[in-house]
């Protein structure tokens, strides 16, 4: 079933008409809703029935997967301010934004705000969450986490992450953060798929413990077209974390990466990097190496159309010391990376004899 909801939109020859495409989507959100229990977010208070924190908790106190369906009165942006942070996920739960009636193609009209809260984080899945889905939502304005996986098999789909559907910044601490977690998707091959995260202070953090993720299909650090800078401080992390593939060798695997800004912090600038790769610290006080990542046919330093600079203020690739073994573009027809127009660096090695870079 999740394979119908990844419905590729995105061929720009589709004679799809706007109703055949409003009728398709409503079609495959009941038809996935089928084989799960069914828990609807009826208005946008914080607490009581029909509420996102009551389905929450309900999806919690059921032991089989549940799927969280939208249908929330008028026209949205439909926001939604908790008061207090929501309890983290602890069985699988589909949150399809898709249900939601007046969802419009790859733009997300549900709004989880985190403004009303401290020191808090937005939607988080616990290692008993496996297999869970969030798709099309907009997270913003949470100040640690927007999303915080430690469940393996998450997939983050349609999302806006510190983008609001308007196109305006909303930061989260961190856009989505994964630790000791294997085998997520964020993003795909399709408009309906595509997440846009941008305007936090790290888009994307893989952190130790973490691996074998794929990133594709995404906007890091641009508007919601790709065509302008929206930034994050860092667009993408990885620190410790192992076999991870970001973009692929098609343009719809392509994410941009872009836009970075460097901030001045004691004195001396911070951020600006597109991708880092660097070792990682557990909780134990052990390093872990980042090794085996594959980075290819992604746009790094520039807009959609991969001809206007968007620099990312640093640089395109930095692989720092704790990396090795990793590969930047490739052999094969379609693997190469465009890395142009940022601040400093293309691609910067800090000892990294073992490094691949190929044809970008």
């Amino acid at each position: 079933m999740r394979a119908l909801l990844r419905a590729d939109f995105s061929d720009p020859s589709s004679k799809l008409k706007p109703l055949f495409q409003a009728i398709l989507v409503l079609t495959l959100s009941l038809m996935t809703s089928l084989s799960f229990a069914q828990i609807t977010v009826t208005n946008t208070d914080d607490t009581g029935t029909g509420s996102l924190r009551w389905a929450i908790d309900q999806a919690n106190a059921n032991i089989d997967e549940t799927e969280i369906e939208f249908d929330i009165p008028g026209s949205g942006p439909h926001i939604i301010q908790p008061q207090s942070q929501y309890n983290s996920f602890t069985t699988p739960v589909r949150i399809n934004g898709l249900s939601e009636p007046d969802y419009s193609l790859g733009s997300p009209v549900i709004v989880i705000d985190g403004s009303q809260l401290t020191d808090a984080s937005g939607l988080v899945f616990t290692g008993s969450a496996d297999n869970s889905l969030v798709l099309a939502v907009s997270i913003i304005n949470f100040e640690n986490y927007g999303i915080r996986i430690v469940g393996d098999a998450i997939t983050i789909e349609g999302c806006f992450i510190g983008v609001d559907p308007d196109g305006i910044a909303g930061p989260n601490g961190v856009g989505i953060s994964v630790i000791n977690s294997t085998n997520n998707q964020i993003g795909g091959t399709s408009i309906s798929r595509r997440n846009v995260i941008s305007a936090n202070r790290v888009g994307i953090d893989f952190e130790p413990g973490s691996g074998l993720n794929i990133v594709e299909g995404n906007y890091i650090g641009t508007t919601l077209d790709g065509t302008q800078a929206l930034g994050n401080k860092f667009n993408l992390q990885i620190r410790g974390s192992v076999d991870n593939r970001i973009g692929g060798s098609t343009d719809l695997q392509r994410n941009i990466i872009s836009g970075a800004y460097t901030e001045e912090v004691d004195g001396r600038l911070e951020g600006g990097s597109g991708i880092v790769l660097t070792a990682g610290t557990t909780s134990s006080d052990t390093e872990v190496v980042s090794s085996g990542n594959v980075i290819t046919g992604n746009y790094i330093g520039t807009d959609v159309t991969g001809s206007a600079a968007l620099p990312n203020g640093r640089g395109g690739v930095l692989i720092l010391f704790g990396s090795t073994d990793n590969r930047v573009g490739g052999e094969n027809a379609g693997e190469g990376n465009v890395i142009s127009g940022n601040g400093q660096y293309g691609v910067y090695f800090q000892g990294n004899p073992d490094l691949q870079a190929n044809n970008n």
